[in-house]
């Protein structure tokens, strides 16, 4: 089964890009949870999936490998401010 969807209106931040503000890409093509193309919305097909992303930050393809999420759980609930 072929799952395809387009996220597109995003800023995209890619890890090859030195400044993110000159990046004239907009859309993330994933097909069967594998990111296969980055580009301009306009040159993706119409009858694909799409989400509109609202001008949302993208990272595509970054991973944050060092999470706390224990310990961040943690702090929240020991230092709540009540």
């Amino acid at each position: 089964m072929d799952n395809t969807t387009l996220f597109y209106n995003a800023d995209l931040i890619t890890m090859t890009e030195v400044d993110y503000k000159k990046n004239k890409h907009d859309a993330v093509l994933v097909r069967n949870g594998i990111i296969e193309a980055i580009g301009k919305e306009s040159n993706f097909s119409d009858s694909i999936k799409r989400v509109n992303l609202g001008g949302k930050t993208l990272l595509p393809g970054f991973i944050d490998a060092h999470s706390h999420f224990l310990l961040n759980g943690f702090v929240k609930h020991v230092f709540i401010d009540l």
